[in-house]
């Protein structure tokens, strides 16, 4: 749903918003990044968990604010190497959290 530059560069106050305006109906969410192609036109990229700018800890705070059992899927990737790297990097950025 980042498909703006606000939404892009303000995306901390997107994810609060979306999480304040679907209270009570979130049942999973879809840990994804997002990438700001270096084209001369404004392009965002979805792209695996820690190559790009989205605040993860922030996402994964609202969805657990939501329901302490939310499911996180990751998906869209391509190969088990990419997926396994994606959850690794989720991981090791949660466990500084704590």
């Amino acid at each position: 749903m980042i498909t703006t530059p606000k939404r892009y560069f303000y995306n901390d106050e997107f994810l609060k918003e979306c999480f304040q305006k679907l209270h009570g109906t979130i049942v999973s969410c879809h840990l994804k990044d997002i990438l700001l192609k270096q084209d001369y036109t404004f392009q965002l990229q979805e792209c695996a968990c820690g190559k790009g700018t989205l605040n993860i800890e922030l996402y994964t705070q609202l969805a657990t604010k939501e329901n302490t059992h939310m499911p996180m899927i990751i998906e869209h990737l391509t190969t088990d190497e990419e997926y396994m790297t994606s959850v690794q990097y989720v991981r090791e950025r949660l466990r500084k959290t704590q």
